[in-house]
């Protein structure tokens, strides 16, 4: 079928559309016999249009996506500020608790050592002072024993006994620098006494074996009077 039939065909369908008025049903008009299909004289939306409506729609559906996520993931940090409060609160309440009760055994323990530590010193003290004793008395002893010799290198002086006083002020001499001083004094009047060849009348010879002039031994002192009797 040629186009022209075709063309002037519409051209009828459109008058006779006119003439039907506004008012009558356009489902009445006479429709064209089948045949080719005539050219659309419409235009159908432009799809640059459609395609603006669809990304605004997927930005919105973007722009709730994210609020809600943002949404989310601020109550998720709230939460975890939440709970981490909680547990440190937990923490440090556990750690007061620990305490408190460590406290008993930690009272106890700096008692124990205090107690230990004055029985440490009250037997250092008590050792220390057996010590001195024992040192005081063996000083006492050694003192005694020196006073003895004195003595006996006295005697052997006044009995003329040179070689006996000699040998007993050998022994003073060997013990003098841990003597007092009064005993140390003792000892260095017997040694002048032996140099100055007061007990050399017997053999001659001085404390230090040199030879010595004789020498008269002075007679002993008088004893002191008595007292009279009441």
């Amino acid at each position: 079928m040629s186009k022209r039939p075709i063309l002037s065909l519409t051209l009828l369908t459109a008058l006779g559309l006119s003439a039907c008025g506004p008012g009558e049903d356009s489902s009445q008009a006479p429709t064209a016999p089948q045949g080719d299909p005539a050219p659309q004289t419409s235009q159908a939306p432009a799809p640059r249009q459609e395609q603006s409506l669809m990304e605004q729609s997927l930005m919105e559906q973007a722009k709730a996506t994210a609020k809600a996520a943002a949404d989310r993931a601020g109550d998720l940090t709230e939460t975890a500020v939440a709970k981490s409060k909680e547990v440190a609160t937990a923490a440090v309440a556990k750690g007061k608790e620990l305490a408190e009760q460590a406290k008993p055994a930690m009272d106890s323990a700096r008692e124990t050592v205090a107690q230990k530590m004055d029985e440490a010193a009250e037997r250092g003290a008590a050792a220390a002072h057996s010590v001195a004793q024992s040192a005081a008395a063996a000083t006492e002893v050694a003192v005694q024993k020196a006073k003895d010799w004195i003595q006996q290198a006295q005697d052997s002086i006044a009995q003329n006994k040179p070689e006996l006083a000699r040998q007993v002020v050998e022994k003073l001499n060997a013990i003098k620098g841990s003597m007092p001083q009064s005993i140390q004094a003792q000892i260095d009047k017997l040694n002048a006494h032996l140099v100055d060849g007061v007990a050399g009348s017997g053999t001659g010879r001085g404390a230090a074996g040199e030879p010595q002039a004789p020498a008269e031994v002075a007679p002993p002192a008088p004893a002191a009077p008595a007292a009279p009797g009441n």
